[in-house]
């Protein structure tokens, strides 16, 4: 037996209805219609703390970072092409060579980033830009450090230097991104 009951609300204000449970000895309480359901926590919290994990190993947050691995690894062939052609037909120094690289595969990946990472972002254009530029210059300590560490120190090719340096920063840059940034985590 179902009856909607009148004037009744729950938590939320949404409409309830009363059925049966499937043991016949209580009445089940259940959303009417389109109303949206809510978690037990939710409704003890009137905003629910996420934990660091739910935050960052989530669905939402491995969702974004799959599609960021992915628009990251077609900068990064633009940005390894680039490299290798300065270098090697151009006679460009290795470190100007990576900066230049990095400074195109960027914008190409703020733009993708904008239409398809993080698509509905409230940040507005420009100030977005400038801050995703800014997490990027720092990412580029992070991989002019590594690729130095590599190279010098341990006589690494430069671009398989590039390569090992790039992992680490790119992880901490979407991590800036998504959270800093375009506020998605």
């Amino acid at each position: 037996m179902t009856m909607i009951i009148a004037g009744a609300f729950m938590p939320g204000n949404v409409p309830y209805r009363e059925t049966m449970s499937a043991s016949g000895c209580c009445p089940d309480m259940r959303p009417t219609g389109n109303a949206p359901s809510h978690r037990l926590s939710s409704l003890l919290r009137p905003h629910p703390i996420r934990t660091v994990r739910e935050r960052f190993l989530g669905r939402r947050a491995c969702s974004l970072y799959i599609r960021n691995a992915f628009v990251s690894t077609i900068s990064f062939l633009l940005d390894l092409f680039l490299i290798w052609l300065l270098v090697e037909h151009f006679a460009v120094e290795r470190y100007m060579a990576v900066v230049a690289g990095f400074i195109v595969a960027n914008a190409l990946h703020y733009v993708l980033a904008r239409i398809w990472i993080f698509r509905g972002s409230e940040r507005g254009l420009v100030s977005g830009y400038v801050i995703f530029f800014g997490n990027a210059l720092f990412g580029l300590g992070v991989i002019l450090g590594g690729f130095a560490l590599l190279t010098e120190v341990f006589g690494v090719s430069f671009l398989i230097s590039r390569v090992a340096a790039s992992l680490l920063a790119g992880t901490i840059v979407f991590v800036l991104n998504a959270t800093v940034n375009f506020r998605h985590l």
